[in-house]
């Protein structure tokens, strides 16, 4: 099962499937390159931490963001884009 199917069948979600159901499919379509956008800062920010990290930030809270936070973040918004793709895919429509 999909994200977009699990999210129809209320599970994870769910809200967020119903939230953009009710939009026009360019604001869709705008947050699918939305999205994509911050998985690519997320990559970004996981292959080159230093950019974006405080020289002072502690090893610990380094090593989650890098190892938890970020990845967890990616995971979501890909899960999230499968969401969005779905509804357009019902309408007849693609993310493009």
């Amino acid at each position: 099962m999909d994200a977009y199917d699990a999210a129809k069948a209320g599970g994870k979600h769910d809200g967020f499937l119903r939230e953009y159901a009710q939009l026009p499919s360019h604001r869709v379509r705008k947050a699918v390159r939305s999205l994509r956008k911050r998985i690519a800062e997320h990559e970004d920010k996981i292959a080159d931490p230093d950019r974006h990290l405080r020289p002072d930030t502690p090893p610990a809270q380094r090593r989650h963001l890098i190892e938890t936070k970020w990845p967890a973040d990616i995971v979501r918004q890909r899960e999230q884009i499968e969401v969005l793709q779905g509804i357009l895919r019902e309408r007849g429509e693609t993310d493009e």
